[in-house]
């Protein structure tokens, strides 16, 4: 921020850079991985497309044998990858967390309570949605209930 570009050289100032340039990074390289992420995905083939929702569909329902002995050079290769498509959620949150870091940090350093304390019930107003949208999970009778309770509210908004 630009007041701590001009202000002088505190730990707080040095936190609040911390916090924003590190969440600046994180953000941008989620971006750039969920970018990548979504080619790969476009590129498979109609076969591997196939292949793909076919396995997934199967693990749904049972869990499939383990491929390659774990701890091996291969389960590791091929648990890196994997952990590649998904690492662009993890980024995303680590970037928020760290921007938000950065913020709380800034307005309860150079802010009056009472505007602190807003910024901080408006940063976690949206945590019980956040939270309620790992909860839904997987598990069938929750998302069939959810279904048809979203049916329900249809046009009540």
């Amino acid at each position: 921020m630009s007041t701590t570009l001009t202000s002088p050289e505190t730990v707080a100032n040095r936190a609040i850079n911390a916090f924003f340039l590190s969440g600046l990074v994180l953000d941008v390289l989620a971006a750039l991985l969920a970018f990548l992420t979504t080619r790969w995905f476009e590129r498979l083939t109609k076969e591997e497309r196939t292949h793909l929702e076919a396995v997934f569909s199967q693990k749904q329902n049972n869990p499939a044998p383990q491929r390659w002995k774990k701890g091996s050079s291969q389960w590791f290769f091929n648990t890196w990858l994997g952990g590649s498509l998904f690492a662009p959620v993890l980024l995303l949150i680590l970037g928020i967390v760290c921007m938000m870091g950065g913020i709380y940090t800034y307005v309860w350093t150079q802010h009056s309570v009472i505007v602190a304390s807003l910024v901080t019930l408006a940063g976690a107003g949206p945590l019980p949605f956040i939270f309620g949208i790992f909860i839904i999970g997987r598990e069938p009778t929750r998302r069939r209930n959810l279904i048809i309770r979203l049916s329900e509210m249809q046009g009540d908004w």
